[in-house]
């Protein structure tokens, strides 16, 4: 419109003063004429300034847009309202397959066949690696700026959200984390209460066993009395030992060291009763296996110590047959009829 005005203003200055009119008109035509000139430069700083002010608001309006929600759904359409571009799609690479999806997740070809009236910008990474791409009018092109501007807001996007996902997973493994360091925990204090009940409190109860042995050895033989009861002096320091060494969290040394078949023989050599030990091909296992065997004969031990009245020995078997370990454990006692009065059998 200034530069109409100007065109005409100019004319009519041109002609008037070629045809003779009065002086006063030809100065207001020449007056117009300047502020048409004005009017120009005013008009290319106005349109240069309602330019930035149409980026700033379509990129302000993303920006509320990505805030909003990370859907890319949501994101295309903050897209197609921003460029008034109804026809607007977002693509999406996925980084593990390497195939391309629309903002809907259906699976698109690539690259992209535009229409005459449609382009195609690829939205690249640090590395050079496409991962988002904007199909738009052709007329966008000529806005090179807008279309720079809205590409990094929408590759942003595309951060935030993998961002996202990724601390997301990354709270879950920590979640996952914490778990096992507290399943770990409990498992070493039952590990170690139960070590602590198989191992040291079997051998306390035989050396209390002993000891009471011991009295009633005095009583009838005195010296041989004195001798047992310094015997019981070295089987207490065992069993002092044994408590530092489940105290650290250690498994038997004997068992550790030499293996199932000799840890087990020590067991019945220091036994109050008699222990027949009978092995057959044992060999070594990893130690969850030897200290589960172990633990449970020396538990199995125990119990015919403290409940088998009557009982003249016990008798541990141990057989192995290529990959697999089989033990056996029984005693000369009584026994007892099953029933209905609790405390007998296994505990669930």
């Amino acid at each position: 419109m200034a530069g109409t005005l100007l065109g005409v203003a100019h004319y009519a200055h041109i002609t008037t003063r070629q045809l003779g009119a009065p002086a006063d008109t030809v100065i207001a035509l020449s007056s117009v004429w300047t502020f048409c000139i004005v009017a120009v430069c005013a008009a290319f700083l106005f349109g240069l300034v309602r330019r930035r002010m149409l980026l700033a608001g379509a990129l302000a309006h993303l920006g509320v847009a990505q805030r909003a929600s990370d859907d890319p759904v949501h994101m295309r359409d903050a897209l197609a309202r921003a460029l008034h571009d109804p026809t607007l799609r977002l693509l999406f690479r996925d980084p593990g397959s390497g195939t391309w999806h629309d903002e809907r997740g259906r699976a698109v070809p690539w690259p992209q066949e535009s229409a005459p009236d449609r382009a195609v910008t690829a939205i690249g990474t640090d590395d050079g690696r496409n991962d988002v791409a904007l199909v738009h009018d052709h007329a966008l092109l000529d806005d090179r700026e807008l279309l720079d501007g809205v590409s990094g807001m929408v590759l942003a996007g595309r951060r935030h959200e993998r961002l996202t996902a990724d601390l997301g997973r990354a709270m879950s493994d920590l979640e996952d984390s914490r778990r096992r360091i507290a399943e770990a925990a409990d498992l070493e204090r039952a590990r170690i209460e139960r070590d602590l009940h198989d191992g040291a409190q079997q051998r306390l109860v035989a050396l209390s066993i002993r000891l009471g042995l011991a009295e009633e050895l005095l009583k009838t033989d005195p010296g041989a009395g004195v001798q047992e009861i310094h015997e019981l002096g070295f089987e207490a320091e065992l069993a002092i030992e044994e408590l530092r060494s489940l105290a650290h969290g250690v498994y038997p040394p004997l068992l550790t060291d030499r293996g199932l078949s000799d840890a087990l023989r020590s067991v019945a050599a220091q036994a109050p009763m008699r222990v027949h030990l009978v092995t057959v091909g044992v060999t070594r296992h990893p130690i969850a296996i030897e200290s589960a065997v172990y633990f449970t004969c020396v538990e199995a031990l125990q119990n015919a110590l403290k409940h088998a009245g009557g009982a003249t020995g016990v008798w541990i078997k141990l057989n192995q047959a290529r990959d697999t370990l089989r033990f056996e454990v029984r005693d000369d006692g009584p026994g007892f009829v099953p029933g209905d009065r609790a405390g007998r059998g296994l505990r669930t």
